[in-house]
């Protein structure tokens, strides 16, 4: 039967017109202009007095402070971090040239990049640096996640970083959106943001919330100069409405954009379709306090009961690919041998069987053979990801095949949050991200670590030794292989007790006009390098 014949037609139209709202890699080539017999088209930049791009952003624009909004001040080159990050998630050097830790494993060494300017003209120097790092880390709370003991300036462009105890992923964290460096004349006596004053290849002219905003291009911007001379970031809250502005020209690049309409845009001979995958999954975090998902067992049948593939074709067509692993495997720290789940729901009901769960009644309900009670479990998501709701409608459908009675409640985010912290769920279907500090420390520690504070969006109840270990030494070893091994068995270890469910890898859907060039997803989204974008026009 097809996955889909028991959704409604309408609500899933809808639903997939607003799936990219919730925002998840390869780009698509860009194609060569198309030869005529008697002209072939010849691309020139434009002339920068005539620079203007219209471009479309995943969000518009809330808040500039660092706290909420930092990472839209580096994702649009208005503001940048100490190190960067790389198409694959590797570290990379922006503002700091070069890091490295001492003998004694707590002493960083921070050599910054000379010559950098700020907007208002003045000069980026390690006292600078220091000065804002340690109130900006108070106030964003990175000191409640690092154990940093000391942050001074040595000269004029080296940073000493001491951590009261060895922390290899240091570095990371340095990379951070809430990492951003601004001028401490940015922030009033306070500690409220007056202005971005940035150091990247854009200043922020103008804008306001909600609202159109202002890029224009910084002169005296330490690395190549931007291409395009004045940037419009255009407020389209809704991504349905971004379709038909881009096919009328009037934007240039648009981000996230509704699975449904690849087809109205591959008929366009003027737009190009780029795809990539991010850093974010949706999974399902399984209650494992109490039964069914106590038992190992049962978690293991579930990933043999739900199709995968059907839900990324057939729901969310095309902007989502099939996970095995935690982290996609474009990334530097995937465990590529970790291979999605394959769709079994026979072996699924033999491994439901074994953990003392058959329909003894013949009504197509499982009953526990000790207490004859029904499988039936509570199953909840939130409708502000447009899309997980109808996808949890399929899973709900793909389960009864096996025996599990699903009872779905669709809520709003707060009202689920309430729900978890009380523990009166089963299994919560969510979107979540993994790398918005670019090493597995942050979102394994938070997620999986037996002695966190807080119970995290991963495992629920569920605590493994061997994991605990791992994060540990990871923490504190320096070798990038073998902490890269650590993180490996971690997430074997994950794939294999299935404290959660990993679906599929969210899929990002842009598109550009023909004429734009230079534009690239990010894995992370940490960065669209717009200072490389530019439009050429054909003579």
């Amino acid at each position: 039967m097809n996955l889909v014949v028991k959704l409604s037609l309408v609500g899933l139209t809808c639903i997939l017109a607003a799936v990219m709202i919730a925002g998840c890699a390869q780009n698509a080539p860009t194609q060569a202009p198309t030869e005529t017999p008697t002209q072939t088209p010849v691309e020139t930049k434009l002339q920068s007095n005539a620079e203007e791009l219209i471009f479309i952003p995943s969000w518009p624009v809330k808040t500039v402070d660092p706290v909420k909004g930092g990472y839209l001040l580096l994702r649009y080159g208005i503001a940048e971090t100490l190190i960067g990050v790389g198409e694959h998630g590797e570290l990379i050097p922006c503002l700091a040239t070069s890091w490295k830790v001492g003998e004694d494993g707590k002493t960083w060494t921070i050599t910054l990049r000379k010559d950098v300017k700020f907007h208002d003209g003045s000069e980026m120097t390690a006292p600078v640096v220091s000065e804002y790092i340690r109130m900006s880390f108070n106030k964003t709370g990175i000191f409640k996640l690092v154990p940093i003991e000391s942050i001074i300036a040595k000269d004029d462009y080296t940073l000493e970083i001491k951590t009261k105890t060895p922390f290899a992923p240091l570095p990371a964290y340095l990379a951070y959106y809430k990492s951003v460096i601004l001028s401490p004349k940015s922030f009033d006596e306070e500690g409220n943001i007056v202005e971005v004053i940035g150091t990247g290849p854009y200043r922020l002219a103008s804008w306001e919330p909600m609202k159109d905003a202002v890029l224009e291009r910084f002169e005296d911007y330490w690395g190549k100069k931007a291409e395009t001379k004045k940037i419009i970031l255009k407020s389209v809250p809704d991504p349905r409405s971004r379709v038909p502005i881009l096919l009328a020209d009037s934007a240039d690049v648009a981000q996230l954009l509704p699975p449904q309409s690849i087809p109205e845009l591959e008929k366009s001979p003027d737009i190009e379709i780029i795809k990539y995958e991010i850093t974010r999954v949706r999974m399902i975090q399984l209650n494992c306090l109490k039964e069914p998902f106590n038992d190992k067992r049962v978690r293991f049948a579930l990933q043999y009961a739900i199709d995968r593939e059907s839900i990324d074709k057939e729901i969310l067509n095309g902007a989502g690919m099939p996970a095995g692993s935690l982290f996609p495997p474009l990334l530097i720290w995937a465990n590529k041998e970790l291979n999605p789940y394959p769709y079994n729901p026979e072996k699924a009901k033999k491994l439901l069987e074994e953990s003392g769960w058959k329909d003894l009644d013949g009504d197509g309900v499982l009953e526990n053979v000790n207490t004859m009670e029904e499988m039936v479990v509570k199953f909840i998501t939130y409708q502000e990801r447009a899309e997980l709701p109808i996808i949890a409608e399929a899973i709900q459908h793909q389960l009864k095949k096996v025996g599990i009675k699903v009872e779905l409640e669709i809520m709003s985010y707060a009202a689920l949050k309430e729900i978890r912290e009380k523990g009166d769920f089963d299994m919560i279907l969510l979107g979540r991200g993994l790398f918005f500090v670019p090493d597995p420390d942050y979102n394994l520690m938070q997620d999986y670590y037996s002695s966190r504070k807080k119970a995290g969006w991963g495992a629920y109840g569920w605590n493994n030794e061997t994991v605990d270990e791992l994060l540990e030494k990871a923490r504190e070893t320096f070798d990038f292989d073998k902490r890269l091994e650590m993180y490996k068995k971690v997430q074997e270890i994950i794939y294999k007790e299935s404290p959660v469910i990993v679906l599929d890898y969210y899929m990002n859907i842009d598109a550009v006009r023909k004429n734009v060039k230079g534009y690239e997803g990010h894995i992370n989204e940490f960065c669209y390098h717009l200072e490389r974008v530019y439009k050429v026009a054909e003579s």
